[in-house]
């Protein structure tokens, strides 16, 4: 069986080298080699093959009348000690005659003028000179491919030696293990009552865990949603602030606008009644007029006079009649613009008490949630109190359990009175939002001066 092994190694080394040197040579397609890499890994094998002959020469011999280089068989022996496996490999192909099915590796192996120092296959060697350079060559393959069988077969060995120890170790590990069960289960028949109060105390230990882990959860989600709530609230605040803020200026702006109107309006009113006053007084200036010209058919001196008074009074009433017909005029439009304004004004306001209204409720909600986080915050007050009569009624709990669950209580009333703070924090009112910058009022508009009419003409 052990044949059999070791030769299947072997055959699968020599496969191996046979894929390298057929690869190099271009026979065997692996798939993997480029061009370019091919070339390279030719170039590499030529160069080791010539530094292997290069550093292995021993001279000029002369043998049958013909001088040669030979090759000092103490360095060669050495120096292909030194060789890589592929190199030998392609050497050996060479050699064989096999190279000459890869141009390149022939060309470039031919180059060096092997044959001359190893001969080529076929050759006879019983009295050929070259037989020791091509034996050493075949002595470093041969003890290569053993020493790899070899090698492989203690590491073989040496994992199945482990194997063993390992079993041995884990059979011997099972039967402590065996050991130790036996052991406990005559502690357990021995101290049966010690066991059962142990394991109940493991058990509510293990349950007041659980229950401090669920409260310190239920805290941290709390928490979290006082701290999200805590922000929405805040800039809901200020939403309230800044709408109240705008509402207000809308509230004044309404109020100014409203005063400027009756103003307006009143200034209007009296520049009308201005107006038909003198309106009046013009139409009366011209029936006397009219009347003093029926009367006093011839003209005098005296009527003459009254006339031109008349008729300056005339050209003075006309005149203000037209002043207060044109700032009339003027009165209205500015009333117009005043009404349009306020108009306006009016609903920004409403859009602003409509806006005020959703935030307000907005902010009654946050406040409800708040009192909900309160409610929250009192169950966990109880749990925590719960935990603390449990920990003075204890009897059977050892003294570290006692000082442990009391750390535990401790730091959860820690985060209790921190969350209480948040919540008072949450409570406060936010602090009021820049004041906004006001809208330019528009200018106010001041009617021109009209123009004297022309007198009329005699």
């Amino acid at each position: 069986m052990m044949k059999k092994s070791r030769f299947k190694r072997l055959c699968t080394q020599t496969l191996a080298t046979a894929l390298v040197a057929g690869s190099l040579m271009g026979t065997v397609n692996v798939g993997v080699r480029s061009v370019s890499a091919e070339i390279q890994g030719i170039e590499v094998i030529r160069s080791d093959l010539q530094k292997l002959i290069d550093e292995s020469k021993q001279g000029t011999l002369i043998t049958d009348g013909y001088s040669r280089e030979a090759l000092d068989q103490e360095k060669l022996t050495k120096n292909l000690q030194k060789v890589s496996w592929e190199t030998l490999s392609a050497l050996l192909i060479f050699l064989s005659g096999d190279s000459t099915l890869n141009p390149e590796l022939s060309s470039e192996l031919f180059s060096i003028n092997l044959t001359k120092y190893f001969g080529l296959s076929g050759d006879d060697l019983k009295k050929n000179p070259l037989k020791p350079n091509r034996q050493a060559l075949y002595d470093e393959i041969v003890k290569r491919l053993i020493n790899g069988a070899f090698n492989e077969q203690a590491l073989e060995d040496e994992k199945q030696h482990a194997i063993k120890e390992h079993q041995k170790l884990f059979n011997d590990l099972a039967k402590l293990r065996q050991e130790k069960q036996q052991l406990e289960e005559q502690l357990r028949s021995k101290d049966g009552r010690n066991i059962e109060a142990e394991k109940l105390r493991e058990e509510n230990k293990q349950l007041r865990t659980d229950k401090e882990l669920a409260d310190k959860q239920k805290i941290k989600e709390t928490e979290t949603k006082l701290a999200e709530k805590e922000i929405k609230l805040q800039e809901q605040n200020n939403k309230v602030a800044d709408l109240q803020q705008k509402l207000n200026e809308a509230k004044s702006e309404s109020k100014d606008a409203t005063e400027k109107e009756k103003a307006l309006q009143d200034k209007l009113t009296n520049a009308t009644n201005q107006l038909n006053q003198k309106s009046q007084e013009l139409e009366k200036a011209q029936q006397d007029l009219e009347k003093a010209k029926q009367e006093h058919g011839s003209s005098d001196a005296s009527i003459d006079r009254l006339i031109e008074e008349g008729k300056q009074s005339i050209v003075e009433l006309q005149s203000k009649v037209d002043t207060l017909a044109a700032e009339k005029e003027d009165l209205e439009s500015l009333l117009a613009g005043t009404q349009s304004q306020l108009a306006e004004t009016r609903a920004q306001l409403n859009n602003a008490n409509t806006k005020l209204s959703e935030t307000e409720s907005a902010l009654k909600e946050s406040q409800d949630l708040a009192s909900k986080l309160e409610a929250e915050k009192a169950e966990l007050d109880a749990r925590v109190k719960g935990l603390t009569e449990e920990l003075a009624s204890t009897k059977d709990m050892s003294a570290k359990d006692k000082k442990d669950l009391q750390e535990k209580i401790d730091s959860l009333t820690a985060e209790i009175n921190k969350k209480a703070k948040e919540i008072e924090d949450l409570k406060k009112p936010a602090p009021a939002p820049e004041k906004p910058e006001q809208a330019p009022e528009a200018p106010e508009t001041k009617p021109d001066a009209p123009k004297a009419p022309e007198a009329p003409k005699a």
